[in-house]
């Protein structure tokens, strides 16, 4: 999860054993005009500053509304959850990024515990540099994204298998997972599903994947 030595607001709310998360999408949010010419401005500004920024699918939550079970959300745009830092405090505290966690333990060779942990790139939007549980990223949206479409075990451990092999090179695909706890971000606006991963033993990490930008290191 991501140390933070001076302040960290995030909480971590346990799931009960033996529940299994199950999102039902909605249709978006209507936009009023203004906020709409708002989120231009602010993104053709983010973009300018960061061309790597791409308005692609994401799914967005009320992070009150997951912590009440009421578990909801809506595929909208990248850039609709980055200008709502800015366009106004209402939007902040309820368009936040729906993300998936793994907490990967594993024995060492003297069979002590371990967990794996990754460093992230400072090119990163939040928390560069820092050491996190990994893999760690965004639940994508599904490929039928119609309204009331649900999003299950099965899906969210797909989106966790596939972000452990981009960044990490790792398969975690024979792993089927403990839903652990909800991480609740207000510094970055995520919350994201706590996924307890067991393997057998320690691996070889190589960190950071051919293709992966996001973290600089793995250690267990």
């Amino acid at each position: 999860m991501h140390p933070d030595p001076i302040h960290n607001p995030c909480r971590i709310v346990p799931i009960a054993a033996g529940a299994a998360p199950v999102f039902t999408l909605a249709a978006p949010a209507p936009v009023d005009p203004a906020v709409a010419a708002a989120r231009e401005a602010v993104w053709t500004h983010l973009r300018a500053g960061q061309p790597r920024l791409h308005d692609g699918p994401i799914l967005l939550v009320d992070p009150a509304e997951v912590l009440a079970g009421r578990l909801v959300a809506r595929c909208e745009g990248y850039k609709a959850f980055i200008t709502a830092e800015q366009v106004n405090l209402e939007a902040r505290n309820r368009i936040w990024a729906l993300g998936i966690q793994g907490l990967v333990t594993a024995p060492d060779p003297r069979g002590r515990p371990c967990v794996l942990l990754a460093r992230r790139a400072g090119s990163t939007r939040i928390y560069g540099g820092l050491w996190e549980n990994a893999p760690s990223g965004a639940v994508p949206p599904p490929a039928s994204a119609s309204v009331g479409t649900t999003i299950g075990p099965a899906e969210l451990l797909t989106a966790l298998h596939q972000e452990a092999m981009e960044e990490l090179a790792l398969d975690l695909s024979a792993c089927s997972g403990e839903w652990v706890a909800w991480l609740h971000d207000p510094n970055a606006r995520t919350i994201d599903l706590v996924v307890r991963c067991p393997l057998p033993a320690t691996t070889h990490l190589p960190c950071p994947a051919a293709a992966n930008w996001e973290y600089l290191d793995a250690a267990w």
